[in-house]
């Protein structure tokens, strides 16, 4: 049966119950900020998990006029790295899901995915009736990228759950949270892992059951955003030459990435800082100085990387290597 976590029944619904409520999801998901709008009424919530082997699948329950919103910011990310995605099944009402610059509602009889190490807001909202009621399957992300790939692109991407490959992930993940205590560990992660390739099944399929091919722009981004992660570091590279490495010309790369809610400016140094604060973060990597690194990433010169390095981070190249030896 599946363990209840946190429930609550009534009208005085306060900073305790928030606090130990925010706790549940920390310890269940990752670090995050929790809220409650809700009406001075009667309110039912509870989070309840079961574990379909080593695979936590949860459930947010809502009865009353009340919604809950989970915010997850690159501070936490930063302080708190955990590497999954969750499945989201709404059974009553909806799930707003707000990341990588989609805004999307997640409707009953849908499906869809959110990743743990990018920036979101997700709200569980009721329907007409005041209920909530939604599934999350904690996916480790590597499980998910190897049937998968590149899923973060389509995070918060609605899939409709009525037929098909993602009507059976629906089926296998909502009988898992009831039955999973009545199958052997090997099997539960049968069936899970068999859920996972069902929705990755749907993102690839159309709703008639066809395979499609991405589209040209879809490709040429792909392709855009592989070589930028492949030539982040050098420190030459200009829109210029990734349109001749990528046969499109330089004005259609500014598209491409706007199109994806970037700038050529923000998507290279965002690589470079990103690659940087891993390498200052890696302990073995401690006899490296800080500016062998910056140099490394593309920067042309080390006062420019220690700025760039404290806005982006909130912290000096120096402070965030200590801090990871210290830890």
């Amino acid at each position: 049966m599946p363990q209840t976590l946190f429930e609550f029944s009534g009208r005085s619904f306060g900073s305790q119950e928030l606090k130990n409520m925010e706790a549940i999801i920390r310890h269940e998901f990752y670090d995050s900020d929790l809220n409650l709008e809700k009406e001075n009424d009667e309110l039912y919530i509870a989070n309840r998990r079961a574990s379909a082997g080593h695979f936590p699948i949860g459930q947010h329950e809502i009865h009353g006029h009340g919604r809950t919103i989970v915010r997850r910011s690159w501070k936490q990310i930063r302080d708190s790295s955990t590497d999954v995605y969750l499945i989201w099944l709404p059974i009553h009402g909806s799930v707003f899901i707000d990341q990588n610059g989609r805004h999307e509602i997640i409707d009953e009889g849908n499906i869809a995915i959110s990743y743990s190490n990018t920036p979101f807001r997700i709200e569980c909202r009721t329907n007409a009736q005041n209920v909530h009621s939604s599934l999350q399957a904690v996916v480790p992300a590597h499980l998910l990228s190897r049937a998968l790939p590149h899923p973060k692109r389509i995070c918060g991407t609605p899939f409709k759950a009525a037929a098909g490959a993602p009507n059976m992930a629906r089926k296998i993940l909502l009988s898992l949270f009831e039955e999973a205590d009545y199958l052997s560990r090997d099997l539960a992660v049968s069936f899970f892992s068999a859920a996972v390739d069902a929705v990755a099944e749907a993102v690839r399929t159309s709703e008639n059951g066809v395979v499609e091919p991405l589209g040209l722009r879809e490709e040429r981004l792909k392709r855009l955003l592989d070589y930028l992660e492949l030539h982040s570091s050098d420190p030459d590279l200009t829109a210029f030459k990734v349109a001749k490495g990528c046969g499109i010309s330089a004005r259609y790369v500014h598209y491409l990435l706007k199109s994806g809610n970037r700038s050529f400016h923000d998507s290279v140094w965002e690589r470079r800082l990103e690659r940087a604060y891993t390498q200052l973060t890696d302990k073995s990597l401690s006899r490296r100085s800080i500016a062998e690194i910056a140099y490394g990433v593309g920067f042309k010169s080390s006062a420019h990387f220690s700025r760039s390095f404290r806005k982006r981070f909130g912290a000096s190249p120096r402070e965030i290597r200590q801090k990871a030896l210290d830890s």
